[in-house]
């Protein structure tokens, strides 16, 4: 009998539906994913869901330039995180946090986030992580320079 454990994963077939629509840029049938695999999560109350289809939310509005309701996602998803001590999640959020405050011109509260981001993925030993900030932090140096 699967029971609970089958219960509390119910939400990642359409949280992984809705990664591959955001992939290939149907963005209607990504939200339409997403919102099916959170309301799946709020039922089996599965923080881990909470976590990665608000994260995958915040990319979809990031993506559209929606960038007030990603950073909603965002922080929402971040806040979860850290109440269920998730770090590796807190770190990839804050990646996606600090690129939304790029894209918003907020640069030196990017440099805050991703600085945040960069002291997890050292203290959990996150190396693609540390490579995808020191790119975003490269990024954030051409901008303040121009």
């Amino acid at each position: 009998e699967l029971g609970d454990d089958f219960d509390e994963l119910r939400w990642m077939i359409p949280n992984r539906l809705g990664a591959l629509f955001l992939g290939y840029d149907r963005m209607e049938r990504a939200e339409e994913a997403f919102r099916e695999a959170r309301r799946r999560a709020r039922l089996a109350r599965a923080r881990e869901g909470f976590v990665r289809v608000g994260s995958n939310l915040g990319a979809l509005h990031l993506k559209r330039g929606r960038l007030d309701r990603a950073r909603e996602h965002f922080e929402n998803a971040r806040e979860v995180a850290r109440t269920t001590g998730d770090v590796l999640n807190q770190a990839r959020i804050a990646i996606n946090l600090g690129v939304t405050a790029m894209k918003s011109d907020e640069l030196e509260a990017a440099r805050t986030i991703l600085t945040e981001a960069r002291q997890i993925a050292r203290e959990i030993g996150w190396d693609e992580g540390l490579e995808q900030i020191a790119r975003r932090l490269e990024d954030l140096d051409v901008l303040l320079s121009e």
